[in-house]
């Protein structure tokens, strides 16, 4: 949580959440997540604050410096990270690399020098940070900023993003999986469904992919590393072929990454979803039909970025864009 003075000193000059909101020009929903700790202020809305209390911006917001933390995990010397923060910690993620078919160049937040961040000049760590493997990602990282907000998405695991959410290092998490695996209880999570989309094989349409020959390990295939999602997927198909499958081939940094491999002939086929197959014209034999979420930590309901997150996933122009890229099953 964010430490700040601010309702002991709205409350000792008399004032009301509506009265001081009014003051310092800001809605009142935004001075309640800033007082409950929920909500980062900008430079300008903290000295519009300051100055309705009649305060330093220093005595109302005191300066705590906290470690960076990553929000799945640790980042190599020198990578260009992005960065976000969530209550009072600050969390960074590695860029993804440029070949893993997700975004191309972007602007880095900071660096990893000797093990602690070097904040970028012009850095903004304020933001909605969501973890998870759905492309849904960059549309909300292109769409949020419209409404007022910055998106920071970090690229991750089912696994890991829940873990990230449940670590206090991520605002949100994507996540998918079979209805049955998404009905065990997320004690401080409020769920949103998003849609489904399709888990399966994608390949170039000339080439066989048989279940039986991937776990033979007969075949080069992209897979994802354990505990994923759809590696579990993969691996529950597998077993019904074989007792002890052994696909072979490399690890794909994302669904994206996967597709991509096969479609420059790297490998021979690759476990991803729809979506993805669809974007580079591949065929797919399906596997499974999984749930898409977004999971929101309970603490962070309230803030108005997350707010406005949840507005974006429910508006006609978010909806449109999913469905332009195919794949996504939205009646749900």
């Amino acid at each position: 949580m964010l430490r700040n003075a601010l309702r002991e000193r709205r409350a000792a000059g008399g004032l009301t959440q509506a009265d001081l909101a009014r003051e310092a020009g800001i809605s009142r929903p935004q001075v309640a997540a800033i007082e409950a700790g929920r909500h980062t202020p900008s430079v300008t809305a903290g000295l519009a604050l300051a100055r309705a209390l009649g305060v330093p911006l220093e005595e109302l917001f005191p300066s705590e410096p906290s470690a960076a933390v990553p929000v799945v995990e640790s980042a190599p010397e020198g990578a260009p990270l992005v960065l976000g923060r969530v209550g009072d910690r600050l969390v960074y993620s590695a860029l993804p690399d440029r070949g893993a078919g997700t975004e191309l160049f972007r602007a880095a937040d900071g660096i990893l020098r000797g093990g602690s961040v070097r904040v970028l000049p012009g850095c903004e760590t304020r933001g909605v940070v969501v973890a998870g493997c759905d492309p849904s990602l960059g549309l909300m990282a292109d769409l949020l900023p419209m409404r007022g907000y910055r998106a920071v998405p970090v690229h991750a695991t089912t696994w890991d993003a829940r873990r990230a959410l449940a670590q206090g290092r991520c605002h949100a998490a994507l996540v998918h999986g079979r209805s049955r695996d998404l009905r065990r209880p997320a004690s401080g999570v409020v769920r949103y469904g998003l849609g489904r989309w399709r888990v399966g094989i994608a390949h170039r349409a000339a080439r066989d992919v048989s279940l039986l020959a991937l776990a033979e390990g007969s075949l080069r295939f992209a897979q994802r590393v354990p505990g994923a999602a759809a590696q579990r997927a993969l691996m529950r198909a597998l077993r019904r072929e074989s007792p002890t499958p052994q696909p072979s081939g490399p690890i794909a940094s994302s669904h994206l990454d996967a597709a991509r491999r096969v479609s420059l002939g790297d490998v021979d086929g690759a476990i991803t979803i729809e979506p993805c197959a669809r974007a580079y014209d591949l065929a797919f034999d399906p596997l499974e039909e999984h749930r898409v979420e977004l999971w929101i930590g309970e603490g962070f309901a309230g803030d108005p970025g997350v707010q406005a997150l949840g507005g974006l996933l429910g508006s006609g122009a978010f909806r449109a864009r999913i469905e332009a890229l195919g794949g996504y099953e939205l009646s749900a």
